[in-house]
């Protein structure tokens, strides 16, 4: 039961990171064209995704979702 919870809240945690860093994470492209996560030149607009939405912002949101969802089950369970 609660190894189950546990892993399942990982998981999800995983996949919300996953999913928002792919698609809400700002990117950038550098003069020679590779991606960056940090903008090239001071105020440049991220080619795609939203610029408020770095790497430690992802990682909030995966670790928020997992742990919540790991809480919510404990609490409910208990």
């Amino acid at each position: 039961g609660d190894v189950v919870l546990l892993v399942g809240a990982g998981l999800l945690g995983m996949a919300a990171d996953s999913l928002v860093g792919a698609f809400l994470q700002a990117q950038y492209r550098a003069d020679a064209g590779e991606w960056r996560e940090t903008p090239p030149v001071q105020g440049a607009a991220p080619v795609r995704g939203w610029a408020p939405m770095g790497n430690n912002a992802v990682n909030f949101v995966g670790t928020t979702i997992g742990g919540g969802i790991a809480l919510a089950g404990v609490l409910l369970a208990g």
